[in-house]
């Protein structure tokens, strides 16, 4: 998960909370302060930031939105394969990204956003710049789902870019979706446990990492 993806994860589930909380002093808070805690990730009650209504919480207020920021900010450690795959997918998200923006610009010129990107995910990132007052630009609200939809979406333009001249569009949406469930496992540390990452898994990670290596040589 890059770190634009997982604030903005965790951004919809302060929301979530919010909306639990109504009679109490957290259900007033605005989306600029669950947007604000989203950015600094506090890591104590004491780390809240007393601004946008925050210093109205009580203790277990801020105790219940510390839990949440740690539920999605799992600490982790620098030499596990847990965190070796996490960086992975990162980069491979990150290298999608800038190979389909890249090919939607070049496309469609200036109107890539209108012409490029199907109407479902231009409704839910405008939607998320105004809830976000801003902060998050719309053509950087991209997930992963979003940019395997617009592969699919240009998949005759696109398909020698992201796949093997073999493979099909099916197979080729399958692997995404692979893709996206071990993103969610590795984001979920109670799943994680119950379902640890597997050796073909970091292979997999590997020949997409190939792959994309490749469409980056090429363009230089």
């Amino acid at each position: 998960m890059t770190e634009t993806t997982e604030m903005a994860t965790l951004y919809e589930a302060l929301k979530l909370l919010r909306r639990t909380r109504l009679d109490e002093p957290l259900g007033a808070l605005s989306n600029g302060a669950l947007y604000r805690i989203a950015q600094l990730r506090p890591k104590s009650e004491e780390a809240l930031p007393d601004e946008m209504g925050l210093e109205s919480l009580d203790y277990g207020e801020r105790g219940d939105i510390v839990s949440l920021v740690k539920v999605f900010s799992p600490e982790r450690t620098s030499d596990s394969a847990n965190e070796v795959a996490r960086r992975k997918i990162e980069e491979i998200e990150v290298r999608l990204y800038r190979m389909l923006v890249g090919h939607l610009k070049g496309r469609y010129g200036k109107q890539w956003w209108f012409k490029g990107v199907p109407e479902s995910i231009r409704v839910k990132a405008s939607q998320l710049y105004e809830e976000s007052e801003g902060q998050i630009e719309k053509e950087t609200a991209l997930y992963l789902r979003d940019l395997k939809e617009i592969a699919l979406s240009e998949w005759g333009e696109v398909k020698d870019l992201v796949a093997d001249p073999q493979e099909s569009k099916r197979r080729f949406s399958s692997r995404l979706d692979q893709l996206l469930e071990l993103r969610n496992r590795l984001s979920h540390p109670i799943r994680l446990q119950e379902n640890a990452l597997q050796e073909e898994e970091l292979e997999a990670l590997d020949e997409w990492m190939e792959r994309l290596e490749e469409f980056a040589d090429e363009e230089r």
